[in-house]
């Protein structure tokens, strides 16, 4: 897969031929990883129902929204601005697509110029990730599962299997959770 990002994020091109990411020089301005405020966190994640409201949810840390199949975590990433315009970023989907996670990590680390309230999830199938699939540990692919607008798509097995029924999947349900409270 190669994408290329010009200098306004509307400009995102892409075709499937390798996996690599091109920009624009100038289209994004970034710091070093080292002078981004991250939290000095160690032992387990925050859950976000540890906080009352999404103003509560602190930055620049990473926070665990939920649980794959497979019992992973799934964390969101808040950084930015206090009531600015809210922004979520989901960078892999299918654990078969990774070019999302060198996304995440430029949001994670780029200097924000507007103010912006930016979430950002890295990856919300580690278990597909792990395998190498497209799909969750259930063989859903997630795109298809959330509850909105969706209609049933194969069966077990079939790469666009959308599950047995809408948003039943852990990773679906967490993240639309997770959008309402954003």
């Amino acid at each position: 897969m190669r994408y290329e990002i010009g200098a306004t994020w509307g400009s995102v091109s892409g075709d499937s031929s390798e996996t690599e990411i091109f920009i624009t020089e100038g289209a994004v301005q970034t710091v070093p990883y080292e002078t981004v405020v991250t939290s000095t966190q160690t032992g387990p994640l925050t859950k976000i129902e540890a906080y009352g409201t999404r103003d509560e949810v602190p930055f620049n840390l990473d926070i665990e929204f939920g649980r794959s199949v497979m019992n992973e975590a799934l964390i969101v990433h808040r950084r930015g601005t206090v009531g600015a315009p809210r922004v979520l970023v989901v960078g892999t989907i299918h654990g078969d697509e990774p070019a999302g996670l060198e996304v995440t990590a430029i949001l994670r680390t780029m200097r924000l110029e507007d103010p912006v309230d930016l979430w950002i999830v890295d990856n919300l199938n580690p278990d597909g990730f792990k395998a190498g699939t497209r799909q969750n540990a259930n063989l859903v692919d997630l795109n298809r599962n959330f509850p909105r607008r969706t209609e049933p798509v194969g069966k077990v097995a079939y790469w666009l299997y959308s599950g047995p029924s809408e948003g039943n999947e852990p990773e679906t349900k967490a993240l639309a959770s997770l959008g309402e409270q954003i």
